[in-house]
């Protein structure tokens, strides 16, 4: 993995990166009990010697280190045609404690702001993605209890994306539960309102209305499906805003 001078330019977001990037000799996902800011700390603990004068930090090759990023990426671009797909796609969904760099604050300057927050949004949509699969795949699967884990998660990994929210109406209603579908349909309607001053998507109004009246076969007749191909030119918008 290699930050270049583009990414950190000059001996402020050279050095801020000194203090926390590492290695971990193991094989096995590390636990942050802390959360992110106490493990940078550990990072500068086993930091084994300054960086040289340069504009580039790498951590070579080796099977001796282990990045949780650089695996969550990995198992998360995993093919649906390939072999353990969905394993590799739970296996990435679990790696995922939070948003990037959470609660480590570095003041570093602007291009370190700007790769934090791109590379943070990258992650993210992979996340998305990853999560979208994983509860298609549990509802064909007929795990319908797993399928509504995942896409409770979706809705508060992406809360800005409707499409999410109403694959959680049809999963609920669909196991025979309405009133909770008509109750997050509330929240979020209540939280669109609140926090971008917007209300919900002529599709997402006409679905809660049908669950309201009892359609459940109508609510569940309209499928969407996940994007055909990882991250595809198909894939949300980095900017918020209900669909």
């Amino acid at each position: 993995m290699r930050i270049r001078s583009g990414v950190f330019p000059g001996d402020a977001g050279r050095d801020a990166v000194a203090g926390s990037a590492a290695g971990r000799r193991s094989q096995q996902p590390p636990s942050y009990p802390g959360g992110a800011a106490a493990h940078a700390g550990s990072f500068r603990k086993r930091a084994k010697s300054p960086l040289g004068r340069s504009n580039t930090v790498a951590i070579g090759d080796s099977t001796d280190v282990w990045v949780d990023m650089v695996e969550f990426e990995r198992l998360a671009a995993t093919s649906p045609d390939e072999a353990g797909g969905v394993e590799n796609w739970q296996r990435a969904a679990d790696l995922w404690r939070g948003p990037f760099l959470d609660g480590l604050n570095i003041r570093a300057g602007a291009a370190w702001d700007e790769w934090v927050v791109v590379t943070a949004e990258r992650l993210r949509r992979h996340l998305v993605l990853v999560l979208r699969r994983l509860s298609d795949h549990h509802q064909r699967s007929g795990e319908p209890e797993r399928a509504l884990g995942t896409a409770r998660r979706l809705t508060e990994i992406n809360p800005w994306d409707e499409r999410d929210h109403r694959r959680l109406f049809r999963l609920l209603a669909a196991m025979g539960d309405r009133a909770g579908a008509l109750a997050h349909y509330e929240v979020m309607v209540e939280r669109l309102e609140e926090e971008l001053g917007m209300t919900p998507s002529r599709n997402t109004t006409a679905l809660a209305e049908q669950i309201r009246a009892g359609d459940v076969a109508a609510a569940l007749a309209e499928i969407e499906l996940s994007y055909p191909s990882f991250l595809s030119d198909a894939e949300p918008p980095s900017s918020p805003g209900p669909r």
